[in-house]
């Protein structure tokens, strides 16, 4: 129904074949592509994300993180990692900062986000000793 025209710069033409399906005498039926469906991520437990032989307190912190990060990302509805990556989350559980300002020298944790949520997961490594 449709032929390459070069001489148009590799656009198509229309063959005679095609007059039935203008003229509505004829259907075209197009195959339906079957899109595999997306399958949510199970959450990586401490040992999967590099800490190896993961303590079971660090287990218990890690998951109160990641908790907490979930919640403030839903409550403004932005993706996890926005509030924090990973690697800063492994960082609070390898360091377990006591006051705001050891907080501060985490990795990821500036200012603005030590303002915002700063106070929300010191409590959650406090909540963890």
């Amino acid at each position: 129904m449709l032929s390459p025209d070069p001489q148009r710069y590799g656009g198509l033409r229309l063959t005679e074949t095609s007059r039935p399906v203008l003229r509505g005498e004829q259907t075209v039926t197009f195959r339906e592509d079957v899109l595999a469906r997306k399958t949510r991520q199970k959450a990586k437990p401490l040992q999967a994300s590099g800490f190896g032989d993961a303590d079971p307190k660090d287990e218990a912190l890690w998951e109160s993180l990641r908790v907490a990060r979930l919640e403030l990302a839903k409550a403004q509805d932005v993706p996890p990692y926005v509030i924090f990556h990973d690697k800063t989350l492994r960082e609070i559980v390898e360091r377990r900062p006591q006051t705001l300002e050891e907080f501060a020298t985490i990795s990821g944790v500036g200012e603005r986000k030590l303002e915002l949520y700063g106070q929300t997961f010191l409590e959650a490594v406090l909540a963890s000793a």
